[in-house]
């Protein structure tokens, strides 16, 4: 009976320290913290260790032939950096200087105000990433009177 005791309770005592192992033992989570063994990212990485900016699939020299601008097709060039936080993006397109900002899935061009051509224009847009094509939508008010906004759409492929 002894050792039917002993035997029991060594068994039992193995089965309490091999449950008991961390899963996050051996897992490194670069920019997000470990949950049972898998890494949750904080925002702006993503990634199954947290190591790749969220941002990075955006960044680089983009260009389209099918860049159409209030009916008028024309080919167009972009060129993507990074901005001053983890989910922002600077976007060089025709000579200006656009910001953007990662949501989801797209980036946002929220309300601003450029100078085109000598002309006071206001835009606001989104984009999005399939299929290794961004497909860029911008709506264009110019500031003058009796002017109607636009839209300018186009499909980019990275060089």
């Amino acid at each position: 009976m002894k050792h039917f005791l002993s035997i029991v309770f060594l068994c039992l005592s193995i089965f309490m320290f091999s449950s008991c192992s961390d899963p996050c033992k051996n897992v490194e989570c670069n920019n997000g913290l470990c949950l049972e063994g898998t890494c949750l990212c904080n925002t702006g990485y993503t990634g199954s260790d947290c190591s790749t900016e969220v941002r990075e699939v955006y960044l680089g020299l983009w260009k389209s032939d099918s860049w159409v601008c209030d009916g008028d097709g024309d080919d167009a060039t972009l060129l993507i950096s990074k901005g001053t936080s983890i989910l922002e993006l600077n976007v060089l397109a025709e000579g200006s200087n656009l910001i953007a900002n990662i949501e989801g899935d797209e980036i946002i061009f929220l309300d601003q105000t450029i100078i085109d051509g000598g002309e006071t224009v206001n835009l606001s847009g989104n984009a999005s990433i399939l299929n290794n094509e961004l497909t860029l939508k911008l709506l264009v008010n110019l500031n003058e009177p009796n002017s109607e906004p636009y839209y300018c759409v186009g499909v980019f492929k990275k060089q």
